[in-house]
Parts: structure tokens; sequence; C-alpha cells
């Protein structure tokens, strides 16, 4: 219950919507259901992160269309934002949400939503911190 009440929190300020460009960093209970929440908008393209294999492999059966990226502990932001901006569309990541708490990922939250062009619409939500 508490992973679904947080996501929709997260959802609901972020003001996720129909095409809304998402990266949800981290696969675990509340990325899982952030995940499911922000498919329920309508958000596209949606790009999930984890360390974990078996996890991303959950998200893409839990949403067949979510773009799953593997991350490593070695990874440096900088390297990981380049694998998600494959997957981001023309106009980039548009929302981060950020579901793990640790630094790394954070960080790489805020580079991604650094590539989008200047004037457009940014936001990051760090669940773990802000809900916990």
């Amino acid at each position: 219950m508490e992973p679904l009440s947080v996501a929709l929190a997260a959802v609901s300020r972020a003001e996720l919507h129909l095409g809304m460009s998402t990266l949800i960093c981290g696969a675990g209970p509340i990325g899982l259901v952030t995940l499911l929440c922000a498919a329920a908008a309508g958000c596209e393209p949606l790009i999930i992160t984890d360390l974990d294999q078996g996890r991303l492999d959950w998200a893409k059966r839990l949403v067949p269309r979510v773009h799953v990226i593997l991350v490593s502990r070695d990874d440096r932001p900088h390297d990981i934002a380049a694998k998600i901006k494959v997957h981001g569309g023309s106009e980039g990541i548009e929302c981060a949400m950020e579901c793990t708490g640790v630094e790394s990922s954070i960080s790489t939250a805020i580079y991604v939503l650094s590539l989008l062009p200047p004037g457009l619409r940014q936001s990051l939500f760090d669940l773990a911190v802000w809900y916990l």
C-alpha cells in the first residue's frame, strides 16, 4: 500500500500527462508502481533503470513498451545519461522520477534533465527522499 501512495503522490505532483517523456530511476517496489502510474497517465517514452536485470524484467512484464536500461555501480552519470538519451525522444526527458535515494542515481536524473533544450518544462521528483 505504501509504494502505491508514494507513487500516486509523485505522479500527481509531477502532473504527468499523455506523451510526456519520463525516466524512472530504480525498479524496486516504488519504482515499479511509479512505472504503472506513469504508463496509466500515458507517458511516452517511458524509461526505467536499475542495477538488477531481474527487476528490469519485471518492469518489462508489467509495461511491455517501457525501455529498460541496466546500469552498474561503476557507471558514471554521464554514461548512463547517454544510454537514456537514445530512448528519450527528440526533445529529451521531461520528467525524472528518482526512486532509489542513491547519490549516483540522483546525479544521473539531474544530468538527464540538464540535456533538455532550454525553455521546456522539466521535473525531478526524488520519491525515495521526499516521501519516505
